[in-house]
């Protein structure tokens, strides 16, 4: 019963503070989060540390809180109250990195991204973990090693990331060095070059990740966009993904590029259509010559049967049975 009351309390207190975020903005994603961690208690914990209460002691249950929270990227009620705390909860943080249980690994390393460039302190911990899993092949779950990629991108190890994706790190797929990057965005400027070397990669995942990544520097990228226009017969990447990348560079000029990229996007979907027609209609287009061509050819055969009543050759017979049954 006093569990249920506290449950109540807990939920009333949250419902007044909702209603205080829609006075205080900055305050408001931070509450309405909250609701993305399935446990109470962390709700309770939430609220207190966002009240100023007990902060210090609440940052290592918090940090078991992760488990709980939503694993959808960066929602979740504890990341973000982490995140609030910043400098001051990145110590357990990095601690949390060695938990063996996944899921506080990973709220941990999202967190620790989300934070920023103040986590510096958690680069050595996450290379260290990202040379033991970045074998892995990629996930479009978003994966344990694309976290860890993203989070080193935010936090801004562009030379790290650009040795993985130049295959200097060989524990890790380069590719995850193009993921990274994408996360850093404006910061990944300075290796410009070499993601448009990699754009042109065999390896499919790369290519397709250093685009994404180019798209998101965002304007600073524009000095590629003629090399973009060059490229365009030859690219291997989707001319859709390409076209994105474009508009999120944003300038006239990568406007324009996007629009050619468009245009080869529709051609290939209209390609794709008649080929499917053909494919599908043409088997029973076949199926409709096969049936007519047996039909002639019983035709003639009875004929033929009709003209000649008295000698019917059991050659004849069976080249009639056949027919219908083909």
């Amino acid at each position: 019963m006093r569990r249920n009351i506290r449950n109540l309390t807990c939920l009333f207190f949250l419902a007044t503070l909702m209603l205080v975020a829609c006075l205080c903005s900055q305050a408001a994603p931070v509450l309405i989060s909250l609701s993305d961690n399935s446990d109470l208690r962390c709700l309770e914990l939430g609220l207190k540390v966002l009240g100023g209460q007990e902060v210090d002691e609440s940052i290592a249950p918090l940090i078991r809180c992760l488990k709980t929270d939503s694993q959808y990227g960066t929602r979740g009620g504890a990341k973000l109250v982490l995140q609030t705390l910043g400098q001051r909860a990145i110590p357990e943080l990095v601690k949390a990195l060695d938990d063996p249980d996944e899921d506080i690994f990973r709220g941990a390393t999202v967190t620790l991204g989300m934070i920023g460039r103040q986590a510096s302190e958690a680069l050595p911990t996450l290379r260290a973990h990202f040379k033991i899993l970045g074998k892995q092949r990629h996930s479009h779950n978003d994966g344990v090693p694309s976290v860890v990629a993203v989070a080193i991108g935010r936090i801004g190890d562009v030379d790290f990331l650009m040795r993985i994706m130049q295959g200097k790190e060989a524990e890790i797929l380069p590719s995850y060095g193009a993921w990274g990057l994408g996360a850093a965005g404006p910061f990944a400027t300075a290796v410009l070059p070499e993601l448009v070397k990699a754009v042109q990669s065999p390896d499919a995942n790369l290519a397709y990740y250093a685009v994404e990544a180019i798209g998101e520097i965002g304007p600073a990228a524009n000095s590629v966009v003629p090399q973009f226009v060059e490229m365009r017969p030859s690219l291997s990447v989707a001319p859709l993904a390409v076209g994105k990348a474009l508009q999120k560079i944003g300038t006239p000029e990568a406007l324009a590029a996007a629009q050619l990229y468009r245009k080869d996007f529709d051609r290939s979907v209209r390609k794709m259509k008649w080929e499917n027609f053909f494919e599908f209609w043409g088997g029973g287009i076949g199926i409709v010559g096969s049936f007519i061509i047996g039909a002639l050819f019983g035709l003639g055969a009875l004929t033929d049967l009709k003209l000649r009543p008295k000698t019917i050759p059991s050659s004849r017979i069976e080249t009639f049975v056949g027919w219908l049954i083909c």
